[in-house]
């Protein structure tokens, strides 16, 4: 069965590490919640040595060309509609 993985945490190699092993289709990480360009591609090329696709998520808030230079490297890119953990409350 296909698996994709969204991670909104935050020591995001270690979960990176524990789903990688389950062979998942693609995995998608946020870009804020690396410390610098460098750190998420590290990530990428983690998941890609490991077989997997790899996505980036991004905030509402985030400017998109600020991605551009590494949509090269990724098949998917997912544009938050919401803050990631903000409750709806109506």
């Amino acid at each position: 069965m296909p698996l994709d993985v969204h991670l909104m945490v935050k020591d995001v190699l270690s979960y990176i590490k524990s789903f990688i092993i389950f062979e998942p289709r693609n995995i998608t990480v946020h870009y804020e919640s690396a410390k610098n360009k460098e750190e998420l591609k590290e990530w990428i090329k983690y998941i890609k040595d490991n077989n997997c696709k790899v996505g980036i998520s991004i905030k509402t808030e985030t400017k998109v060309e600020e991605i551009y230079d590494l949509l090269p490297y990724i098949p998917t890119v997912l544009i938050m509609t919401v803050e990631p953990g903000k409750v709806d409350k109506n």
